[in-house]
This record gives structure tokens, C-alpha cells and sequence, in this order.
């Protein structure tokens, strides 16, 4: 979700009316096992499959060829089960209008929706998007997502992932609409994330990644989760690990005001002088 408006990170209310027969039960079904990556352009039909069969009245719908472009740039994250069906997802868009002429150097997380009751991936999927596109499509200010204001359950989250209150004037809650086919008229709130938030997201994906697996708290029922093809989890794990402990994160977490891609400049030097300056073995 990002409402987050299941428009953004993770929103289990059920849909009035939905058709939920489809869905996999994970109590009775056997272990589950999940699969987490980034979107590639072949997956667009179930992308807006999966959206157009469960839809929510939190959940706004894009303009499609602002969600082409997001699935088309690997900007949406996947979860697939074992037999390959889509049961969660989460977008992050460039902030504009729909002429494009108004970015902000802002990126939006949004578009959440997940079909597996019962287990939790909200702040997984929004500090995973935040993390990624930090380290792969830099914003120039922050991380923004957009709440229903009464969704106190996403609200809650969100400020436990370090995300912050923001007031948004008429123009940008115009400009945003623009991008959108459809939308709620609910009364809705902003939330932003800055440079001092990315070391409490980057431990929140390390521990998802080292503990590999969904349990139910209600039930015990367990799914694993596949990171094979995560990037987080394989090539981009240095910077994640990076972000997540030492001294780099040190510092990140006590400068609030440091640009996002003053941030990222620092974090590639960070990497480079620790591997040519290896610590000595204990």
C-alpha cells in the first residue's frame, strides 16, 4: 500500500462483495511457499488480472499506461505463490501529472493489495520498494504514500516503519489524481519518508530475508518465502546490510535533512573504502 491507499502498502479489510473463492486457503492447503521479486514486463496480464479480480475500494486505479510503465521498470513488487498465481502486490510511481510535467523528484509507494489472510507482509513490501528505489531510481526528496484517514491499522504501520506525517496543498492532491482512472473521495492523509528512515526499512527487509518464512499468528500455519530472484537478498545485500547496521546507518538516522541522492553518493563511497580497507579479523 498508499487507504496506504491499498493504494499502497498492505490493506487486508475484504472487499464488499468480492469474489474471495479463488484465493488459496494457507490454513488448509499444506506449507505454502512464496516467491518475492520485482515485476518484469511479461507479467503485466496477471498484474492486471490480479488487480481487476479483487478490487477494493481502497485501492485507486492508474491510468494504464502509468501502470505499464511501473510494471514494465521492475517498479512493482510480486508475490507469487507455488503455482505461480499473484497473491500480493505493491507499486512505486515517479510523482506527476498525468501530462508528466510536474515531477517532483518525489516517489510514490502505492497500489497494495494481498490476498493472504492471515499473514503479514505490509511493512516488508513498503520498506523493500523504499529500499529498491533508493538504490536503483534515486528520488530527489522523499518517499511519499496517501492513507484513507480512518485506515488506523496502515497508519499505525506506517509510523512504525518510520514514515512521518505531511501536508500536502490542493496542487499535489490534484496532480496526483491526474494519473488515475478512478478514486476515492474519502477523506485521505500524507505520509513521507526521509533519508532518517532508511536504516529502520533496511533492517525490516534483513530480518524478513534471514527469517525466510510467514508464520500465522493465529493458527502456527507457516509459508516460505522464496528470495532467489529478490535483489535485496543478492546482489544489491552489501548496500542493504549497509544501510541496515554500522556506521553508515549511523549516520543516515541522525540526518533527517540529507538529500536522498547525497545519500546515495555517500553509501556507494561508504562501499568502496570498506572494501579496500577490510576490518581486521577479530
Amino acid at each position: 500500500a498508499p487507504r496506504i491507499r491499498q493504494d499502497s502498502p498492505h490493506h487486508y479489510k475484504k472487499s464488499q462483495g468480492a469474489n474471495m473463492s479463488h484465493i488459496p486457503n494457507l490454513r488448509t492447503a499444506g506449507r505454502e511457499s512464496l516467491t518475492v521479486r520485482f515485476s518484469r514486463a511479461a507479467d503485466l496480464p496477471d498484474i492486471l488480472s490480479y488487480y481487476g479480480a479483487n478490487r477494493h475500494d481502497a485501492v485507486d486505479i492508474r491510468k494504464a499506461d502509468v501502470t505499464e510503465n511501473a510494471v514494465k521498470t521492475g517498479r512493482f513488487l510480486l508475490v507469487r505463490d507455488k503455482t505461480g498465481a499473484l497473491r500480493a502486490g505493491s507499486a512505486t510511481y515517479d510523482f506527476a501529472t498525468a501530462s508528466g510535467a510536474d515531477k517532483r523528484g518525489w516517489s510514490e509507494m502505492g497500489t497494495t493489495r494481498a490476498t493472504l489472510p492471515g499473514f503479514s507482509l505490509y511493512q516488508f513490501m513498503v520498506s523493500s520498494q523504499v529500499i529498491r528505489e533508493f538504490l536503483e531510481n534515486t528520488p530527489t526528496d522523499r518517499f511519499f504514500a496517501i492513507i484513507d484517514h480512518d485506515n488506523d491499522a496502515v497508519i499505525k504501520r506506517l509510523y512504525q516503519t518510520g514514515w512521518k506525517d505531511y501536508v500536502a496543498d490542493q496542487h499535489l492532491v490534484d496532480a496526483l489524481e491526474s494519473t488515475k482512472d478512478w478514486h476515492t473521495d474519502n477523506a485521505v492523509v500524507w505520509r513521507c519518508a526521509t533519508t532518517d528512515t532508511l536504516p529502520h526499512q533496511a533492517r525490516t527487509v534483513l530480518a524478513q530475508i534471514q527469517k525466510g518464512k510467514l508464520v500465522n499468528p493465529r493458527t502456527g500455519a507457516e509459508a516460505d518465502l522464496d528470495f532467489s530472484q529478490f535483489p535485496l537478498a543478492n546482489e544489491l545485500l552489501p548496500h542493504l546490510q549497509a544501510l541496515a547496521y554500522g556506521p553508515f546507518a549511523d549516520m543516515l538516522e541522525k540526518s533527517p535533512h540529507l538529500g536522498l541522492k547525497s545519500a546515495r553518493a555517500l553509501l556507494d563511497n561508504h562501499l568502496k573504502n570498506s572494501v579496500q580497507s577490510p576490518q581486521p579479523k577479530p
